[in-house]
């Protein structure tokens, strides 16, 4: 019997890890989002619909599956999984696991120090910290690939193809700064605005970033967009109640229409983020909400309906 290895959240569209894995005679558990329909694939033997951000819950169930079928491996390319993943191979004893594994992941040198450490095959590759730094790539033959250490959807990824494009890349990588919650995006747009090192991180489903956009072209470009998953979306309350009938529902704008199915819609309440929609059922000023799973585990919110998590689309404005 082949090798057993449990793939979290796996982008289906992706075939060739199914069918490397059927070659080598891998055995696939597959640990769909819940909801996800399951669809026949190559070397998976079971498909499981577990919510892995209710951590604890989803660990006692793969360990109760490690105990009948006894797991060899976990692995995630779902840079939201990453942490879990880890995690639960630290609670499966798996070899080179721990709970400082998931930094390796997500720190490109850590990880390539880690692939050296074990024999691992490593393409060649220079840590540069500095513009000064740039004489440890000479040696290398052009073109080179530059990525920030961290990161994810390739973003601050350049290819130089000679040294000045090389010093070029370093110096856009070179970047440190802060992050700042701002209650809108208009309020953050006015920040941007007073400096001139600060971006904007938009959301294309925010109702009126067309206006940002096309009323602030002397000030603002859109620089770069990329793409990833939402929490899960759900429906919550403060009590037990399921039969909504005409409650007041709080919910930001983005999201609003998952609303119109459970109230009328003179009684949906816009607010300001998600986060809020969740505080303001929490302290009964609206009957219900549209919120993330998170936000309505912090506010002890009992959920009615999931619908999953929503690929998202996110803007950067410099």
């Amino acid at each position: 019997m082949g090798q057993h290895i449990v793939l979290i959240y796996q982008n289906i569209d992706i075939p060739f890890i199914f069918e490397e894995a059927e070659k080598l005679g891998i055995r696939l558990t597959l640990v769909n989002r819940p909801k996800q329909q399951p669809v026949d694939l190559p070397a998976v033997k079971r498909q499981l619909s577990i919510d892995i951000f209710n951590e604890q819950v989803a660990i006692n169930e793969l360990k109760h599956l490690d105990s009948h079928d006894p797991i060899d491996g976990v692995m995630t390319l779902f840079d939201g999984a990453v942490t879990f993943t880890s995690l639960l191979a630290a609670e499966l004893n798996l070899p080179k696991s721990g709970e400082h594994s998931h930094i390796h992941l997500r720190d490109k040198s850590a990880m390539r120090k880690q692939f050296n450490k074990y024999d691992i095959n490593n393409p060649k590759y220079a840590e540069i910290d500095d513009i000064s730094d740039i004489d440890v790539i000479k040696a290398m033959n052009y073109p080179i690939v530059i990525k920030p250490k961290t990161g994810f959807s390739s973003l601050g990824v350049i290819k130089a193809n000679n040294e000045q494009e090389a010093k070029n890349g370093i110096e856009e990588n070179k970047i440190e700064g802060e992050v700042f919650l701002h209650n809108t995006l208009e309020d953050a747009l006015l920040e941007v605005k007073k400096n001139d090192f600060a971006a904007l991180l938009g959301c294309v489903v925010y109702p009126d970033l067309h206006k940002i956009v096309f009323s602030n072209l002397n000030d603002l470009s859109l620089v770069d967009c990329f793409i990833m998953p939402t929490y899960n979306m759900i429906l919550a309350t403060n009590d037990d109640t399921k039969d909504l009938g005409n409650s007041i529902i709080a919910t930001h704008p983005a999201p609003s229409g998952l609303a119109y199915d459970f109230t009328v819609s003179k009684n949906i309440k816009l607010v300001n983020s998600n986060s809020q929609a969740a505080l303001q059922c929490s302290k009964g000023l609206s009957d219900a909400c549209i919120t993330t799973l998170p936000a309505a585990q912090k506010y002890s919110l009992k959920v009615i309906k999931d619908f999953g998590e929503v690929p998202m689309g996110f803007t950067i404005h410099y």
